[in-house]
């Protein structure tokens, strides 16, 4: 019994975390990248436009995955 409410509670997490990183953080990236992209360029970061898409897609592709 115990087992089972184990697997229950870790598949309402992935999912819950996995549409909060989809909906939360990456839709609005994907959506207009180039704001994500300038702010990432403001800040300095190594090869903004690479590491910038990099994190849009962690976070979207990431986020559909674990769910």
């Amino acid at each position: 019994m115990e087992n089972r409410a184990t697997a229950l509670a870790v598949l309402v997490m992935r999912v819950w975390m996995g549409l909060n990183f989809v909906f939360s953080h990456g839709l609005s990236k994907i959506s207009d990248p180039e704001a994500f992209l300038g702010y990432s360029s403001v800040q300095k970061f190594p090869a903004p436009e690479v590491s910038g898409w990099f994190a849009i897609l962690a976070e979207f592709v990431g986020g559909i995955l674990l769910t």
